[in-house]
């Protein structure tokens, strides 16, 4: 799996769509946790996402930091 790591501001569309899609399926879908998902949280965070080998994004997080030196970690 290749994972990639990357600002908002540098995801290209095809990346943010699938990232989107992955975060659907596994927590409204599959968890049916129905929340408004897109919180304006992802602009200011750091995104690390994991291709699979059928071209799907197999797995994300996103990463706020709290200062400059330290990051936190938080479920998406």
């Amino acid at each position: 799996m290749e994972f990639v790591i990357k600002h908002f501001k540098e995801l290209s569309t095809t990346e943010l769509y699938e990232i989107l899609k992955t975060r659907a399926e596994i927590f409204v879908v599959e968890q049916d946790c129905v929340y408004q998902d897109l919180d304006d949280s992802d602009q200011d965070a750091i995104h690390v996402f994991g291709w699979n080998d059928s071209g799907r994004v197999a797995g994300c997080l996103r990463v706020f930091w709290k200062d400059h030196d330290e990051a936190e970690i938080l479920p998406i």
